[in-house]
C-alpha cells in the first residue's frame, strides 16, 4: 500500500497506521514517519465479524506491538475481529495480548499502557 495523505491516520509511537477499505477486504497497514510501509494486516469480512488473512511486519519493526496496535485499531473503527483458524507462533502471541486488553478501549489507553510498558514517550495521537 502507498501511504494516502486523505485516510484516516492514527499516530502510534513512530508509526502511522492507517485504513483502507478495498471490496470485502480491510487493511489497516503501518507507516513509518518517511511514509514507508512497515507493516499490514489484511481483514476479510464473514458474516458480522472480520478475520485476518495475512499479518506482516518488517523484520526490524516486531516484537513491538505494531501487529496488536494494527488489530486495536480495527476493533476501534467498529469491526468485530476473530482469530484466524491458521496462525504462526507470532500470531498466537500477539492473540494471547490482544485477548489480554479489556475492550472496548480507546487508542489512548492502549498507548498509555504501552508507554508505561516500554517506558517511551509517545508524542501525539491523530484522527
Amino acid at each position: 500500500m502507498l501511504f494516502d495523505e486523505s485516510k484516516t491516520n492514527k499516530f502510534y509511537k513512530n508509526l502511522i497506521l492507517q485504513c483502507n477499505l478495498i471490496r470485502d477486504e480491510i487493511w489497516i497497514t503501518a507507516f513509518n514517519l518517511n511514509k514507508l510501509q512497515v507493516g499490514h494486516v489484511k481483514f476479510v469480512r464473514s458474516g458480522d465479524h472480520i478475520f485476518s488473512a495475512s499479518v506482516v511486519v518488517d523484520w526490524d519493526y516486531r516484537k513491538q506491538g505494531i501487529a496488536t496496535a494494527m488489530y486495536v485499531f480495527a476493533h476501534e473503527m467498529g469491526y468485530k475481529i476473530r482469530p484466524s483458524e491458521i496462525q504462526s507462533t507470532d500470531g498466537q502471541n500477539m492473540w494471547k495480548a490482544f485477548r489480554k486488553k479489556k475492550l472496548p478501549f480507546t487508542a489512548e489507553t492502549f498507548l498509555e499502557r504501552l508507554t508505561r510498558q516500554y517506558k517511551e514517550v509517545i508524542v501525539s495521537i491523530g484522527f
